[in-house]
């Protein structure tokens, strides 16, 4: 029997870098970047140049260019809408970007994306587009997930890939290695996610409730940088994607050891905090059972090295304002510094490494996910006080481990 051909995010990019017709190569780019429905490129809410905006973002100080593209919903539910695709324009990043960029706006208001050499008709573009995607994916096949089919409910079952599977390939691909959560994914593809916390619903509703102000980039930018920054992993990297065993839990006894691990932590947490109450009038830590969880689990990448490390700071990023009251230093910054001060200032007795792991980690927490724009010799250094051999890039799943 012949194994199916089922393509990963680089195989697809590859084949769509190899199309020579420059309208169908840059269409299918756009298909996949933005995570397109086949009508969102080539049919009835295809774009035009002015659906691409030029913008900056600021993080952490810096400032990175970026393309906006506006994208007209298809969505039954919200229809008439727009989403915010935000991509950055370092070709370190995304190499497509500033290329389709600059095909956008040498198309001045009209769609970039025409395939028929008569007039544009909606349809009929659109029917162009799919018989080349056909042509391009014509071995390669996907998995249909659950679906309806003339009233009829389809189990998941294998079929031929086609120009729609490329928006279901893009939210693995967001999901798995950028780990997008349910919220950026749905601001950026409007993905329904099984959403189970009341106020993510909310915060997803009140995103498509009304249409977004297109003539107003502010709002737009600020939609946008809810999940701009996760998009910071070198494209390079993406050669090594795999399935996502770091996000699976491999068995019922290692789910079970991880709870009873985050219990322990839990009450751990919970006995310091009393402490901090009755000494510090504020916590020390965070309590917080389903980030435990998530931080207890394996790593992998890259990628969820970064998101790990990102949670692990917030467990000890508490309120500053009754622990400035409290030492004889106010000019001190940050909760960690000021615990430090405060146990110096009143001689009780603490092992200082404690205080120095927080603060490396949140060094690395800074550093990444764009640690090729920070110094390298400070990672590494770091990289040294867990222990974990010098060079670049690291082993992610060790380095972890050892924390």
């Amino acid at each position: 029997m012949i194994e199916p051909k089922i393509p990963t995010t680089v195989e697809i990019r590859n084949l769509i870098e190899k199309i020579e017709e420059e309208e169908y190569r840059y269409a299918f780019m756009y298909q996949f970047l933005i995570g397109g429905e086949v009508a969102e490129v080539s049919g009835k809410y295809a774009p035009k140049d002015r659906d691409a905006h030029r913008v900056e973002f600021e993080i952490r100080g810096k400032k990175f260019p970026a393309v906006l593209f506006i994208v007209k919903n298809i969505k039954p539910k919200h229809r008439g809408k727009f989403r915010i695709c935000a991509i950055p324009l370092d070709s370190e990043f995304e190499p497509w970007a500033e290329p389709l960029y600059n095909w956008f706006m040498n198309h001045k208001d009209k769609c970039p994306f025409i395939f028929s050499k008569k007039e544009f008709k909606a349809g009929r573009n659109k029917r162009y587009y799919q018989w080349k995607a056909e042509e391009i994916f014509n071995d390669l096949m996907w998995y249909k997930e659950g679906y309806v089919k003339n009233g009829k409910k389809v189990e998941r079952r294998l079929n031929p890939f086609r120009a729609s599977d490329i928006r279901d390939l893009r939210r693995k691909n967001l999901k798995d290695f950028y780990l997008f959560d349910e919220l950026d994914l749905a601001i950026f593809g409007a993905w329904k996610e099984p959403v189970i916390d009341l106020q993510l619903r909310s915060d997803i509703e009140q995103v498509f409730s009304t249409e977004l102000p297109t003539d107003n980039i502010m709002s737009l930018k600020k939609i946008a940088k809810k999940y701009f920054e996760k998009l910071f992993i070198p494209i390079v990297d993406l050669g090594k994607e795999k399935e996502p065993f770091h996000l699976l839990i491999r068995n019922y006894a290692d789910l079970l050891k991880r709870y009873e691990r985050a219990k322990e932590i839990i009450e751990l947490v919970q006995n310091i905090n009393i402490l901090g109450e009755g000494k510090l009038n504020a916590p020390f830590f965070k309590e917080n059972m389903m980030l435990i969880l998530e931080i207890l689990s394996p790593c992998d990448l890259r990628a969820q090295f970064t998101s790990k490390i990102a949670s692990l700071s917030t467990l000890f990023e508490v309120d500053p304002k009754p622990l400035i009251e409290l030492v004889k230093r106010p000019e001190v910054v940050g909760s960690i510094k000021l615990i430090d001060t405060w146990l110096h200032e009143n001689e009780i007795t603490y092992d200082p490494n404690m205080i120095r792991t927080w603060l490396n980690v949140k060094t690395l927490r800074n550093m990444e996910p764009i640690h090729s724009k920070t110094d390298p010799k400070k990672f590494l250094k770091i990289l040294d006080y867990f222990g974990e051999p010098m060079s670049l890039p690291p082993n992610y799943s060790n380095l972890w481990t050892k924390y």
